[in-house]
């Protein structure tokens, strides 16, 4: 163990997102029509960055919690809906399911995710006792006595570490599908996610390896003009293009990450333990509103410090108060510490950036704390940004 941890320790100023970029002579014309070789820019990404953006389905695993029965329809059903359609405003409506026609039926015996004992051997003991009772569950009643025949399709729906729950597709004919429900009720079911970045801000992190994280790793990124639209994609040593992005969007969120890592121990400090095993990432959520007011509420951590060094006086507090809630964005990393006070718990670590051309108001008003920020900023072509606040908050506390 002590290897290990030495082996990663070494790591920990070496984490990283985005390099900055250069401008780069690349020629994509073959690959990409109408491919503007003076707009072409070049970046080093992480192994972390490049599974952040890959557009390729990713697998984790849920627990399966009960399903959705979507039932066939009569003669008379299917008549009906097709008239209603042709009339409909909507004529993309699938006529062989009505958003009605699903029965979901969810365990009355298996306990939430989001539901966790307060110990890992207590909740352990409790998932036993679960196990022994799923046999008389009534969802495996009442799915063993459905008649197949009447039965369209079946969906699972999982659970994820959160509580969020999702619908999986299941392979098979509809036999197949309800004994796959009955086998695997409350078990941990391997879910396809359409990527890791699978909604606006939002990352799925359990799939990535990072005990294998080798910081020196890098790879290729581009951007890129193609008639008139900014895109990006990934490119190989020579030359070869891996996968396309269409969103240019991307990059930001890469270098927002790249820019809260700089001079921030406990972010760093977090990822060192998801390298080192000691605790499992879920999500990381880039938030562009922050719900916390800085100019009803105490003043976050950085300014605090400054009040009580002297830096900055009443006048000052007053003056960064109106501006504080401007231009900021949240970057919320989910996780669960696989030892220590919070064993198993779900935690939430918020770190608070802003970017400094919120502070352009008070720049002649208060220059000798603006400067003193400023020297503490970091720059990317995302912004200039500097760390306010970090927040901390640990589930049913």
């Amino acid at each position: 163990m002590g290897t290990k941890v030495i082996k990663h320790k070494s790591y920990f100023d070496k984490i990283w997102l985005i390099s900055s970029g250069w401008k780069s002579s690349l020629d994509l014309e073959k690959a990409f029509p109408g491919f503007e070789t003076d707009s072409v820019r070049e970046y080093r990404i992480s192994d972390i960055a490049n599974y952040m953006i890959n557009p390729n389905p990713i697998k984790v695993n849920n627990r399966l919690m009960g399903c959705e029965i979507i039932h066939r329809r009569s003669g008379w059903q299917t008549i009906k809906k097709r008239i209603t359609t042709l009339f409909s405003k909507n004529r993309r409506d699938d006529p062989a399911r009505t958003p009605d026609q699903g029965d979901v039926l969810l365990s009355g015996i298996i306990p939430s995710s989001s539901a966790a004992a307060a110990t890992k051997e207590l909740n352990t003991h409790i998932s036993r006792i679960y196990d022994l009772l799923i046999p008389f569950d009534a969802l495996i009643q009442k799915i063993s006595n459905l008649d197949n025949d009447s039965v369209l399709d079946v969906n699972g729906i999982c659970e994820d570490l959160e509580g969020n729950r999702s619908f999986m597709r299941i392979a098979g004919p509809v036999a197949d599908k309800i004994n796959f429900i009955i086998h695997n009720l409350s078990k941990e079911t391997q879910v396809l996610v359409e990527k890791a970045h699978f909604s606006e801000g939002l990352f799925e992190m359990r799939a990535f390896d990072f005990k294998a994280y080798n910081p020196d790793n890098h790879h290729r990124l581009v951007k890129f003009t193609q008639n008139d639209k900014q895109m990006l994609c990934t490119i190989t040593h020579d030359n070869r293009v891996n996968y396309v992005l269409k969103d240019a969007e991307l990059i930001t969120y890469l270098q927002l990450f790249e820019l809260a890592l700089k001079g921030n121990d406990p972010l760093k400090d977090l990822l060192y333990h998801y390298c080192e095993g000691s605790a499992l990432p879920l999500k990381i959520l880039f938030n562009q509103e922050i719900k916390t007011d800085y100019s009803r509420a105490n003043l976050p951590l950085l300014y605090r410090r400054m009040e009580e060094s002297g830096t900055m006086g009443p006048r000052e507090k007053m003056l960064i108060a109106k501006v504080l809630n401007q231009k900021q964005f949240g970057l919320s990393l989910n996780y669960i510490p696989q030892q220590g006070e919070f064993n198993e718990r779900l935690i939430t670590s918020i770190f608070v950036m802003q970017n400094l051309k919120a502070l352009d108001p008070i720049k002649s008003l208060a220059p000798q704390l603006y400067w003193t920020i400023n020297s503490n900023a970091a720059i990317s072509e995302a912004g200039t940004f500097y760390l306010i606040d970090s927040i901390r908050g640990v589930r049913d506390e």
